[in-house]
């Protein structure tokens, strides 16, 4: 995750900070986990790997959003991040455990700790991306010096290419349109 977000928030400080919030939740699903008796067999460890990336999701979509808005003063960047991303990680979440309501009801114990493990990811995810990291972007002095340079002189070149045009005269010629598919047929 932390080479991702080299790519994407070339920030240090947002890398770091990214990267314990997800080690963060990873350590508190395993102890829960051990809390709620559920064993590291093949497959408590494949419904975590398979639920690992919700956390993933919660927090890059914070940082991301808190690295590249265009305020410079901190706490309204912070502010502009929750309110862009909150209420739509919110539903996310919300949206995901309830559809999980319908599977807590089955007694298999592959789907007991599949429900448990989603649970825990959406519920750790959800604390750390719109309490934890927003608390402490607030608290770091993070500038947005990234970890490459780039010249604000660089030119991006960008290659644009129009779409045909058939204009109303040409489709009602059908004689126009014909040469070029006769070598289509058979």
């Amino acid at each position: 995750m932390a080479v991702v977000l080299m790519i994407f928030t070339p920030c240090l400080t947002t890398i770091i900070t990214s990267t314990l919030s997800i080690l963060s939740i990873n350590l508190g699903i395993f102890g829960a986990m051990s809390h709620w008796d559920v064993d590291l067999d093949p497959i408590s460890m494949a419904t975590t790997l398979m639920a690992i990336g919700f956390s993933v999701d919660f927090i890059a979509h914070i940082t991301f959003h808190y690295y590249k808005g265009q305020i410079t003063d901190k706490r309204e960047r912070l502010r502009h991040a929750l309110v862009s991303i909150a209420w739509p990680m919110s539903q996310a979440g919300i949206s995901t455990v309830l559809s999980l309501c319908v599977l807590a009801i089955i007694q298999a114990y592959m789907v007991k700790v599949f429900v448990k493990v989603v649970v825990l990811v959406v519920g750790l995810g959800l604390f750390h991306g719109l309490i934890v990291l927003p608390v402490v972007f607030g608290a770091l002095p993070l500038g947005k010096k990234p970890l490459r340079s780039n010249s604000s002189t660089q030119k991006v070149h960008v290659l644009a290419i129009d779409a045909p045009v058939v204009t109303k005269n040409e489709l009602e010629k059908k004689d126009s349109m014909e040469p070029r598919f006769q070598n289509c047929r058979s």
